[in-house]
């Protein structure tokens, strides 16, 4: 039979202060870490270097990364926080980094008071990684992750409270997503990159065959390795076919309209204001691989065509930003 945690003498304390109406308010949270008798008598017992706290919000951005020296009599140490609801992730790592001991746990901060964090042997772990360049060079926003452990849905610590990480966002900036303390098998991951938020449609898509997750270790996913573009990015520049025309009024045309038409599937059309003295560029974004008609339409005030161009193209997967497609269009009176 397994004993019951027992708490050791290693108590850490963070010193937390409230805001607002009670701004002048300090609060004094303890954090006491347990560890299973069967399992070590304290942090040393791992050969352990420190210990990393990260602290997240309620809304699950990280508030504060502290780390503290693995010693039986360590230094108090203290931040400063708005009063709230807190997550915390507690990682034991030895001097090369590597995960030994994980816990977790959550706080009301309204209070002095002790909070208790209970670690144990580390599972495992996946870190899906990429680079910056890799946003920038994609027009990747944000990424939706997916993971799945023998087919199965997979539910961990993420952000410091429990998830099951279907469709979970991630902004691209982060350049890093860790699941963590998991148990060993066989993992799939699906990752999807989009422009942004408000996005229908992914820029890319993952092929990341399935992979072994060993008890005890992190897994590294180079992103950048299994993410393949799916659509590509299209810019449209119009200009009046005649020299002669000096402004839009002089055209009678009011708004300019350009639409991308597939040979099979929905129209995307933009409209703008007609204005010579701006870009007169249209920006198409996330367009489907096919062939395309692309049209430029200059309205009058009524909403009638009046001036038009247009162009044929064929559009491949796997050119967005600066190596994305480009059409001039010259509009001519109907």
């Amino acid at each position: 039979m397994r004993k019951a945690l027992v708490s050791v003498l290693f108590p850490l304390f963070l010193l937390l202060s409230g805001c607002g109406a009670d701004a002048e308010k300090t609060y004094l949270l303890t954090l006491d870490f347990t560890f299973d008798a069967q399992e070590a008598t304290d942090c040393t017992s791992y050969l352990a270097d420190k210990f990393a706290v990260t602290v997240y919000d309620d809304a699950f951005d990280v508030r504060t990364v502290k780390s503290f020296p693995c010693a039986k009599e360590p230094s108090p140490a203290a931040v400063d926080l708005p009063a709230g609801t807190y997550y915390l992730t507690v990682a034991l790592q030895d001097a090369n980094g590597n995960i030994k001991s994980w816990g977790s746990a959550q706080t009301l901060l309204a209070k002095d008071g002790t909070l208790a964090v209970a670690m144990r042997q580390y599972r495992g772990g996946i870190t899906l990684q990429w680079g910056q360049t890799l946003c920038d060079d994609l027009g990747i926003g944000l990424f939706t992750v997916t993971a799945t452990r023998d087919g199965d849905p997979v539910s961990a610590v993420v952000w410091g409270a429990e998830k099951e990480v279907t469709d979970l966002a991630i902004l691209c900036n982060a350049k890093k997503f860790a699941i963590q303390n998991i148990e060993a098998g066989s993992y799939t991951l699906s990752v999807q990159g989009f422009r942004s938020a408000d996005s229908d449609r992914p820029r890319a898509g993952s092929d990341i065959p399935p992979f072994i997750v060993t008890a005890g270790q992190d897994s590294a996913v180079p992103l950048g390795e299994h993410l393949t573009l799916t659509v590509s990015d299209l810019a449209v520049l119009w200009e009046f076919d005649s020299k002669s025309i000096a402004s839009c009024a002089d055209a009678g045309v009011a708004e300019v309209r350009a639409t991308a038409v597939p040979t099979a599937g929905e129209a995307f059309t933009q409209t703008a204001a007609c204005d010579l003295a701006g870009k007169r560029t249209f920006y198409f974004y996330d367009l489907p691989a096919e062939d395309y008609t692309v049209t430029v339409d200059g309205l009058d005030a009524g909403g009638e065509a009046t001036y038009t161009g247009h162009k044929v193209l064929t559009i491949e997967p796997g050119k967005v930003g600066k190596n994305g497609y480009t059409v001039d269009i010259f509009i001519k009176q109907e």
